[in-house]
């Protein structure tokens, strides 16, 4: 078969299977599989495809129609315009969370800082971006998954920033202690239980571990468990920054104005225009 008649009839076979995205999926998975770009497709549509690279190519789609997001079939995804590698022990990158890392390295360069921590860093997607944008920046990422933690460290060996980003596995603020540091990001779970109770096979979500999307009933417990130790390990204008759910960006903020400590408190849209970054600059 040629290229362009594997595009046409594997996004029709998506879209039967309700894969919205089917058309881009479709060309994404092929190009993956012949190790070309997409928009070298369109340059070799009349390319014969041999019978071998068919048969995969269809067990590939057989996966995307299931429900299993691209990502894990391809092992990889794109954030910040890096690549990074991904499997189901991580959180598939969100281009939402591009904010966190936009409003961090602002932060950074206003703010001379040379220390950051990055909570919850899963594949360490906001670590290396942090380390690859802010060459004088020093990253610790901790995960309580040693599985997640493990593929941060090859992220960051992959970019070349290993010797920036220390990873280790530990629970919020357990792994640290003496210094304070200048930056903290973290991207929490915080989708609530019930949301995910909800979900069936054929949502992405549902292939994600579960342990880096859910945030207890209302989104909110992993920001009630940091919060009040966070300002401790903070210098003094240090800043604190938290990704944040659809309409969780003003309880968050009541949360880091209760504990007293903050003399500006602030929030960072994503592209959509929805609150996703709440910033707390410690007061000193």
């Amino acid at each position: 078969m040629k290229i362009r008649e594997l595009i046409r009839s594997s996004s029709e076979f998506l879209r039967s299977c309700g894969v919205e995205s089917h058309r881009l999926d479709s060309e994404v998975l092929l190009s993956y599989l012949l190790g070309i770009g997409r928009e070298r497709l369109y340059v070799e549509l009349e390319r014969d495809v041999e019978d071998e690279v068919v048969n995969a190519f269809k067990y590939l789609l057989r996966r995307r129609s299931k429900g299993e997001p691209v990502a894990y079939i391809t092992g990889k995804k794109e954030f910040m315009g890096f690549e990074f590698e991904v499997d189901p022990s991580v959180m598939i990158p969100r281009p939402e969370t591009e904010a966190l890392v936009e409003e961090a390295v602002l932060v950074a360069e206003r703010a001379e800082a040379r220390v950051a921590v990055d909570m919850c860093t899963g594949s360490g997607n906001v670590a290396v971006s942090l380390a690859l944008l802010c060459r004088f920046l020093f990253i610790v990422a901790t995960d309580i998954s040693p599985e997640a933690a493990a593929v941060a460290k090859r992220n960051a060996r992959k970019h070349g920033v290993e010797d920036r980003v220390a990873v280790i596995v530990g629970d919020m603020w357990a792994p640290f202690g003496g210094k304070p540091v200048d930056i903290m990001t973290c991207n929490p779970p915080y989708i609530p239980s019930p949301v995910l109770e909800g979900l069936t096979g054929k949502e992405s979500l549902s292939y994600e571990p579960r342990l880096a999307l859910d945030g207890g009933e209302d989104g909110l417990d992993f920001y009630r468990a940091v919060i009040p130790e966070t300002a401790e390990h903070l210098r003094d204008g240090g800043v604190a920054m938290f990704e944040v759910g659809y309409g969780q960006a003003e309880r968050v903020i009541s949360m880091l104005q209760g504990e007293g400590c903050w003399d500006r408190i602030w929030i960072r849209k994503d592209l959509n225009g929805i609150d996703r970054v709440v910033c707390g600059r410690k007061r000193g």
